[in-house]
């Protein structure tokens, strides 16, 4: 009920694959190709790094896909999905000089969505791991006061209303 699916444990992989392609994205279409006036989608970058570029494109292609089965990471993953297919849509009817603006940006949100979905995990396993417990916390208050902390003591929490 509160575990990490496994198959999300692969987003810091694709997070530092992410990063690897928007440098190699500076470099095959950078600001000093656009000032040469030469088009990088003629010729392509060498073959080892376009099969490497490929398997990495479907294997994150796979992964998203997956990631939308568990509930977890659903929303993340729908983020993801959408934001690569606008992206790829605007990509496709722009002009060379545009393409490294959009290609920045996109990966900067899928980097973001990446990022909190590495944060939930850590908060999920913090929170839930091996050693939490159900405390409930004596102050009052309705059902609402119950807490979960990984040591097994009860958090603290001062009561938000009134105002002391």
């Amino acid at each position: 009920m509160y575990s990490v699916p496994v198959i999300a444990f692969a987003a810091p992989i694709f997070l530092l694959l992410e990063l690897i392609q928007l440098v190699i994205c500076e470099r095959l279409v950078g600001v000093k190709q656009i000032e040469r006036g030469t088009d990088p989608r003629n010729h392509g970058p060498r073959e080892p790094i376009a099969a490497a570029w490929t398997i990495f494109l479907t294997a994150y292609w796979l992964w998203m896909g997956m990631m939308l089965v568990p509930p977890f990471a659903r929303a993340h993953a729908v983020v993801l999905i959408a934001v690569s297919i606008v992206g790829y849509a605007i990509r496709r009817n722009v002009g060379l000089k545009w393409i490294l603006v959009i290609l920045t940006f996109e990966g900067a949100i899928r980097i973001g969505m990446l990022i909190a979905l590495i944060g939930r995990m850590w908060r999920r396993l913090h929170y839930f791991g091996p050693g939490a417990c159900l405390t409930t916390q004596t102050d009052g208050a309705t059902d609402h006061s119950r807490r979960y902390h990984p040591l097994g003591s009860p958090r603290k929490t001062p009561p938000l209303w009134p105002p002391t």
